[in-house]
């Protein structure tokens, strides 16, 4: 230990009060900058694990009409190392409801195959129950049970068909008609499909009725076959992927025909925006209509929207720049008094050799100390205050956004801690600088006649 080094040591200990108050001030810059790091941190993981429990953490979806060519390009993108996920939906067949089922159910039941990893890619988990594992098992909807009364175990049998589009009476010719609508945080271009009299209808397609939508369209369900399963399970997170324009989605395994429509939902590696994303996508499924998850694309970073985020951004950087400047002045004010109670030890210390800069480097030191005692303290203090807040108001958040099954929890995040510590860091270094310039400048006089002052007034006292 040198003796600049042996000389700072000394007078923090010499001072303790001081030392104590200005360690306390540090720790109140690092564990407020902690807060608000930390608090922006735990929004966006809960929003994140929001979304991927209402409708999953799949980052693009393909759809198709002909399964018969896209399997061959599923089977090439699930050996592409950039995509780490798939989960595949396809059509099986709308079955017919009577009209008290319609009521609670929706026109249809809209009868899906799963495969792959729906649970995480898509978001589907049943509350009650497990998947379906064969083409003779279904998971429905919990109004089914909750209204319909079927429970788990029970066999339920429908008349399973095709949509068909069939011309109102004395209309003719076709229209366009747009697949759903991104209503469940997606986006998708306009992709429209010509349709005809006799042309059939996939999910992705709502109810033609042209009495209601001012169409030239109605529709029928036509190859009706008694389809009977075994209730294996019920949903109750009707997310985008088991939600259609036709009615709920009741979930099956297997049995889809060659042709039919299918949803091809992504995981993908190495992206850093929306555009790379669908860029990735097309090139694995050339000419097929992609929608992209916007808003789970949004809660993990690969966004091109930045709007919302950027105002995020602002309010931090606001917040964080008032704690800062109001914590610069507190510790500003501890140090230039520390350097104003001991002007004439410095000024001894400049009258036996020292330099400016070893005067300089004395006072730095002595915030250096006190920074590395005061952050790691202040980076606790400020996780634990998140963790008191969120513990108490979490519940009531998760309540507003709609979402009592995912919890606001603290999230510890690598980067909050270092921007912390190294924002209280140059806080501390910024206060101070000028306190160290004034040691660095002292007058070898003035400091000894001020000593020598100060001895003669202690014995005239």
């Amino acid at each position: 230990m040198n003796a600049t080094t042996n000389f700072t040591v000394k007078s923090l200990r010499a001072n303790k009060v001081r030392t104590l108050v200005t360690i306390a001030g540090v720790a109140l810059a690092a564990a407020l900058l902690t807060a608000v790091l930390t608090t922006y941190a735990s929004l966006n993981d809960f929003l994140y694990r929001n979304e991927a429990a209402l409708a999953g953490t799949w980052m693009a979806c393909v759809e198709a009409d002909d399964s018969s060519v896209l399997d061959e390009r599923i089977t090439g993108a699930q050996a592409d190392p950039q995509v780490s996920g798939t989960a595949i939906m396809r059509d099986i067949g709308f079955a017919e409801l009577t009209a008290d089922q319609q009521d609670t159910q929706g026109t249809y039941l809209a009868i899906r195959s799963i495969e792959g990893d729906v649970g995480d890619i898509c978001g589907i988990e049943p509350s009650e129950g497990r998947l379906p594992e064969s083409d003779r098992e279904i998971m429905l909807f919990a109004t089914w049970n909750d209204y319909g009364g079927v429970s788990l175990g029970d066999t339920v049998t429908f008349n399973v068909g095709q949509r068909v589009a069939r011309l109102a009476p004395g209309e003719e010719g076709s229209m366009s008609a747009g697949t759903m609508s991104a209503s469940w945080g997606v986006q998708e271009e306009a992709h429209e499909s010509e349709i005809t009299d006799g042309a059939p209808l996939n999910s992705s397609m709502g109810v033609l009725e042209a009495d209601i939508d001012g169409g030239i369209f109605n529709e029928e369900v036509t190859n009706t076959e008694e389809r009977t399963y075994t209730v294996v399970g019920f949903y109750d997170r009707p997310g985008y992927a088991l939600s259609t324009a036709a009615g709920m989605v009741g979930v099956t395994a297997g049995g889809a025909a060659s042709d039919a429509f299918t949803d091809v939902f992504l995981t993908l590696n190495d992206v850093a925006n929306t555009q790379q994303v669908e860029e990735a996508t097309e090139a694995l499924f050339p000419d097929e209509h992609v929608v992209l998850h916007t808003a789970m694309l949004r809660y993990m970073g690969v966004s091109s929207d930045s709007s919302i985020w950027a105002t995020f951004y602002g309010l931090v950087v606001v917040l964080a720049a008032v704690i800062v400047l109001a914590c610069v002045s507190l510790i500003f004010n501890a140090f230039n008094i520390s350097v104003a109670e001991r002007i004439k030890q410095f000024g001894l210390l400049s009258s036996v050799g020292a330099s400016r800069r070893q005067l300089r480097r004395a006072v730095v030191l002595e915030g250096a100390i006190v920074a590395v005692i005061g952050i790691p303290c202040g980076l606790l203090i400020g996780l634990a205050g998140c963790a008191a807040t969120f513990a108490a108001l979490g519940p009531a958040i998760s309540q507003l956004a709609g979402s009592g099954e995912v919890a606001f929890r603290v999230a510890v995040n690598g980067w909050v801690l270092a921007a912390a510590s190294v924002l209280t860091f140059v806080t501390v270094l910024v206060s101070v600088w000028i306190p160290a310039k004034r040691a660095s400048r002292t007058n070898i006089i003035d400091s000894l006649r001020a000593a020598s002052g100060s001895r003669v007034s202690k014995r005239g006292a």
